[in-house]
Order: structure tokens, then sequence, then C-alpha cells
């Protein structure tokens, strides 16, 4: 440290010997040491002495109730395909899928959001930075409207879960008493993670900074936190920017914007003769850099140094026949081997060059909609048809990140120039851009060959059955999320479709038999008819937001409903069949066939749900004493109060925290909780 200050060196992750830390100690995460792992309220923790945790909690009306029952739905199935223990490829996926979902719920700003009022952010705030150099180094922290986000390394005697309780138990009680109010204040449990390494860090310290902006919070809206250099120095609460930054650690840059910064650094570039200031524009210009023989022909005549275009009348220029058509290895384009044609009567030459890459995937799309139309590559009538007067022709792209520029950017620049030239009517080839994350290897890394971490889609249809392959490729994660590939899903997935077969067949006489569940009658089980409606709604829903992966969870649910029933009504099941179709093709129409219908499901209307069907009979009312969760029991959904305490009172689970205790107060938010107050 010392050395390092003399220097004028970065020091990182240096933390007050009155934690009890040593300074020399690492604080990411050792791999190779024990980690502590405990399951609260479903959620794993993690604790490793010494260590730096970003950790997250948020209050207890954060979030609606039907939002946490849908990612809970999604989290159970996914973690019944991916029991423990994890690798890192799927604690890394848990966190994406769930933890990253759940911060941008809470940035949305959902529920009352107490913490907005700065009193109140105040009062987290002290409690955090209160016991700061004794029971912990806190690096950083926000208090947000809802929610709170925290990094810091705890002293080795300190459990994690003991410093989490202290925090939220404090000012828990000190918020209620400052707004005149009692009942919970911050929701159970708690998102921890270990930080791994230097990167990591630098990513949650940017991330915690940059969160009231993502938000989209004014000043005074919020309460931010951060070490202005890690060495020395008392901590100060800030408010947030929303500039690039501010430069650290930078030796005569320290304290710059980021745009004085650059222009500082280029300026001592300059006058040290070390470097010039200049713009680069960087084009990958495969249109033309890859020659190949299959590529369009250029319609251009070269004569005396000049070059034309040939008449209208000998278009379309097709490229000769070649015998030898592979890349020659020298600066000659291939069309240059075939002489007669690039050598024309009078003295003129062929362009041999070819545009082998996107000037055919430039149009496509337009051609597609009027492919015999011999007078124009597309008529106003055929144009108009497709695009019912939107102001793109294609309605949704799907694409990776990397044809921003490639094939987009110069389908873009072709479209832009037919449409200055009249030729078709909308200003820009493509409405909807959505970009599909990476499936990576399962170590993951991104899939090569010389990783040999690929994965064979064929060995996969071969043992599982191209359905499974499919559906679980929608069911890893959001379309746009970077996901690891796991063989474990591939089989999770293909026993739920072996469930979807064992509700509409049993196996007899070394065959499959229709079940004699399965019944041409009319469903009389009110809760299986709401979740058949409900995933009618959901799964259509979903498949317009492309969120593939919630309208299978919903599926499973759907099919664990009819495994829990004596009668499956056949026409219930068939809607499911109906949904699943898109899904599961191969599946569905083989089921649908055998059960003697002689249509297809791809050709069948998209079933309508009933929204009578899908009220609840009864809701699950959440029974706390003092605030703390003691029971959960079902009552109609019109019970009163009364009806509501009655059954209540009847639970062996609450009346042991009532007995010998005076009722103070109770307190019923119809539908969701009935809280006991008792002194």
């Amino acid at each position: 440290f010392e050395f390092a200050t003399k220097f004028s060196l970065p020091v990182i992750g240096v933390v007050s010997r009155s934690v009890g830390v040593p300074p020399t100690s690492s604080p990411y995460l050792n791999p190779g040491k024990e980690i502590s792992k405990h399951i609260s309220n479903k959620l794993p923790h993690w604790q490793q002495e010494g260590k730096l945790y970003f950790v997250t909690w948020r209050l207890a009306d954060s979030l609606p109730a039907e939002k946490l029952e849908a990612w809970n739905h999604e989290r159970e199935e996914w973690l019944v395909l991916n029991p423990e223990p994890w690798t890192e490829a799927q604690e890394n996926e848990y966190h994406q899928k769930f933890s990253q979902a759940m911060d941008r719920w809470l940035d949305a700003g959902e529920g009352e959001c107490v913490l907005r009022k700065p009193p109140v952010a105040k009062i987290v705030a002290n409690a955090l930075a209160h016991f700061d150099g004794e029971r912990y180094a806190m690096e950083s922290f926000v208090v947000m409207p809802n929610h709170v986000h925290v990094l810091f390394r705890l002293a080795p005697d300190i459990r994690l879960e003991d410093a989490i309780h202290s925090w939220k138990s404090f000012t828990a009680k000190a918020i209620n008493q400052h707004l005149g109010s009692d009942g919970p204040v911050w929701q159970r449990d708690y998102w921890d993670r270990l930080v791994r390494d230097g990167d990591h860090r630098a990513n949650i310290l940017d991330y915690i900074a940059r969160n009231p902006e993502r938000a989209r919070l004014a000043e005074g809206e919020y309460i931010l936190h951060r070490k202005e250099k890690d060495v020395g120095g008392t901590p100060t609460l800030l408010e947030a920017t929303t500039g690039e930054g501010i430069a650290v650690n930078s030796g005569f840059l320290d304290g710059l914007p980021t745009a004085e910064a650059k222009a500082k650094m280029i300026s001592w570039l300059e006058e040290n003769a070390k470097g010039t200031k200049r713009v680069q524009f960087k084009l990958r210009d495969w249109l033309f850099s890859r020659q190949r023989y299959w590529g369009e022909p250029f319609p251009i005549i070269w004569k005396d140094g000049r070059h034309e275009a040939i008449p209208e009348s000998e278009l379309p220029l097709l490229a000769p026949p070649l015998e030898d058509y592979k890349p020659s290895g020298t600066p000659d384009p291939l069309l240059s081997k075939a002489t007669a044609w690039v050598e024309l009567p009078n003295g003129s030459l062929r362009e041999t060059n070819t545009m082998p890459q996107w000037a055919g995937s430039c149009w496509y799309y337009l051609r597609y909609c009027d492919p015999k139309n011999t007078d124009r590559f597309i008529s106003e009538e055929a144009e108009g048809y497709w695009t019912d007067d939107k102001p793109g022709m294609v309605d949704l792209y799907v694409g990776g990140t990397e044809h921003a520029v490639l094939h987009l950017l110069y389908a873009r620049f072709w479209h832009k120039v037919l449409f200055d030239l009249g030729h078709v009517r909308t200003p820009e080839p493509f409405q909807k851009l959505v970009n599909q994350g990476l499936i990576l290897g399962e170590d993951g890394q991104k899939m090569s060959k010389s990783r040999g971490n690929v994965v064979n889609p064929d060995d996969v249809v071969k043992e599982y059955g191209a359905d499974a392959l499919r559906l679980y490729e929608m069911f890893m994660g959001p379309l746009e999320q970077v996901k690891p590939w796991q063989m474990k899903g591939v089989e999770g997935v293909s026993r739920f479709l072996a469930r979807v077969w064992r509700v509409a067949f049993e196996e007899k006489d070394g065959g499959w038999a229709v079940s004699p569940k399965i019944r041409d009658v009319p469903c009389t089980d009110k809760e299986l008819l709401r979740v058949v409606h409900e995933t009618i709604r959901k799964v259509g829903e979903d498949i317009g937001k492309l969120s593939f992966n919630t309208a299978i969870s919903q599926m499973m649910i759907c099919t664990n409903a009819f495994t829990q029933v004596e009668v499956v009504p056949l026409k219930e099941f068939t809607q499911f069949l109906t949904v699943l179709d898109p899904f599961a093709p191969h599946l569905a129409e083989e089921i649908n066939a055998r059960l003697g219908s002689t249509a297809l499901l791809s050709e069948a209307a998209w079933p309508a749900y009933d929204p009578a069907a899908l009220v609840r009979s009864e809701v699950e009312i959440v029974i706390q004493v003092n605030g703390k969760l003691r029971d959960r029991l079902s009552v109609s959904k019109d019970a009163d109060e009364e009806a509501v305490k009655a059954v209540a009172f009847g639970s062996e689970k609450v009346k042991e925290h009532l007995e010998g205790k005076t009722i103070r107060k109770i307190i019923h938010v119809p539908g969701k909780i009935l809280n006991i107050v008792v002194g």
C-alpha cells in the first residue's frame, strides 16, 4: 500500500485493518476454497469468508403478485431441469434469467416506493454506513425507490445473513416509526452474489452507479454512495450523474469528465509526439471483398479506361459457365478465366468482379412478394397487399447483433435507394428488429471447433427427437439473452413431452392405447378449465411477445393439471394440443391423429379463451402473525374478513403463535393477506 501510494499507482480492494481482513488477501471468490451455501425461502445464498458481496433486497410491495407467481413458476421449472450441483455456467444462467429479470422489474418502480422520499432513504443510507470499517467495508450502495443494491466486504466473524438481518430489522422499525405505519417493510429474502474478480467488481460498481440513470430517476429520488477512491478518504453520499463518468486512478486525468479526459489525453499524445487525433470509420465491406463464382456479375463494360452500364435489353446478365470455379489464389477475379465471355467483339471488356455476399439478399424479400412478375421486381399492388400501408416492408427481422454491420446495413441502403428512385413506397425495409442471443457451449464459451464445445443438432435429434431440440432452444431463456447449452435441459424437456404423451395414452400389450381418462365429455372441473383457458391466453400473448420460454412454462403447468384429474375432456385437451403444436408439431399432430382427428392442428383456428373461465373460485390468502408468515390458506374469492378470520383461527400453525397472547389488531387485504397483530 505504501509503495503504491508513493508512486501514484492504482490500488484496488484495500480494506480497513479494523475490519479484521488482511489488506493483502484477495477480496474475490476463491473456487478452490469451501463455499458455504444455504437455502432460505427457496432462494440460494453463498458465503466465503472475507470476500466481496453484491446484495439486493426490496420493499414488501415492490412487485405485483402475478409477476412473482410467473417468475416463481419459470424458476421452479428451471430448477427441475437443472438439478444441483450447478456448474459455473448454470449459476450464471440462473442469475441472468432470474436475478437480472427481477432487477429490471424493480427499476420499473412498482409499489408505493417509500424510499423515494429523502427522509426515508436517509434512514437506510445511514444504517448502511453506520458500521462501515468495523463489521464490514462498504464499497458502494444505492437506495432506489423500492429496492437497495449494496457492494461490501464482511469481517471474518460476521455472517452474511446476520448483516442483512441487522440492516433490514433496524431500518424497518425506523421507517414504520417515521411513517406512522406498521406491518412488513421489506420482502423477507434477498439476492446475493459473490464477486468473482476485478472485472466483475468493476461491472457491479458501474451497475450501481448507473442504476438511477437507467431507471430515469430525478435528483432527490435516490441516494448513491461510493468511495471516490479505493484508498483513504471518507466515503461520501453522492447524487446521481447523467454524464459519462469521472476518471479515477488515471494520473493527470483524475477528476475529469470522460469527454474532457479524452481531449486532454489526445493533446498530451500530440504534444509528446506519441500520437495524433484521427477519426477511423470501419466498414466490413463483405459485399465485394470475398470473390466467389456464385456472386452476381456487375453489368458493366470497360473500354479505354472508362466504364458504362450494359443496355437494359441485355439484362439480366448471367455468369458464364465455368468448369473450374475454385478461387485461384491470385488477385484476378474468377470470371477472368472465361476469356470468351470477358472480351467483347468491339474491344470492350466485361467487369469480372462479382457480388457474392449481400447483393441478392438485400432485396429478396421484395421479390418473394411478386416472384412471377416479368415487368417489375414487385408491383405496387403486391407491395400494398403485403405491407398494408405500414412504414416497413418486413414485419419482423430476427438476427444476430453482427447483422447490424452486415446484412442489415446493406439491405437498408439498397431499400432506401429504391425508395428514393420511386420503385418502392416504404421508406424502411424492416419494421421491427429482434437480436437473438447466442447459444454458448456447456462450458459457457462461444461454440467453436477449436474449443471442442460444438453441439451437433443431428445428434440431439437422434437421441431425443426434433421436438425436444426445438422446445429446449425456446425454453432456455428470453430470445435476446445469451444462454449456455445444457444437455440436462434437453432431457428435462424430453420428460415434459413424455408426460404430454402419457396424458393421452397408456401402455397396453406392448404398445400404446388411448387412455380411458380421455373422454369426449364437457369439462366440469372449474380449476382445470381455468388452467386450460389461462394457457390459451398466455401462450397466445407470449408468442406475440416472442416470450417462448414463459409460454412453455405455462404449458408445463397445464400438463400437470391434466395429470391430476380423473377425466381429461377431449375438447380441452385438443385445445391444449393446438397451442402446443407450434412448439412441438410432430408430437402434437401424432397425438391428435391417434385420438381420431383427421384435421391438422397446424391448419386449425387458434382457440379462443373465455374470460369468465379465468376467474378463480378460490384464492390463496397469506396468514401472518405480527407480519411473519405462518400459513397459506385457500378461501372463496368472495370470502369477507369474518370468513377469512374463521379459517385462519382454525389453522394449527396460526394457533400456536396466538396462544397466551392478546390480539391487538387485524389487518385484512381482501384476496391477499390477513395479518394478526398480537401483544
